[in-house]
């Protein structure tokens, strides 16, 4: 098994740190102005939604060989972060439409001998 180049370690551990560091920079001033306040308390909302996301990158790792502890986990919680908050400013897009699903017991679909019913009929 080969070692991972220096330059992607140093390149992946740079990229984790400007997704942290954007993160902190819009905590940090959101209490400033108007608009990054509310960009921050939509960040903050969604916090449980982009832990779920980066929890499935960390269980795909885990389950590819590859480690539970991978850093750049963060990074992708990050940028569910920032991502989901950019997503609740579009009228009408619900970015997870499951999970809003799931919250009010709604169900999408179901399994009816192997294959998928949908509501409708179709």
């Amino acid at each position: 098994m080969q070692d991972t180049p220096t330059e992607v370690v140093v390149a992946n551990l740079i990229f984790i740190l400007v997704w942290l560091l954007l993160v902190a920079l819009v905590f940090a001033l959101g209490r400033r102005g108007r608009r990054l306040r509310r960009f921050c308390e939509q960040m903050l909302a969604q916090w449980k939604p982009a832990l779920a996301i980066a929890g499935i990158f960390w269980a795909g790792t885990f389950l590819g060989g590859r480690g539970l502890l991978n850093p750049y986990g963060i990074a992708i919680f990050c940028q569910a972060l920032i991502g989901l908050a950019l997503a609740r400013d579009v009228p009408g897009y619900e970015p997870l439409p499951v999970t809003e699903s799931i919250s009010k017991r709604q169900a999408w679909w179901r399994l009816d001998c192997g294959s998928p019913m949908w509501r409708d009929g179709r």
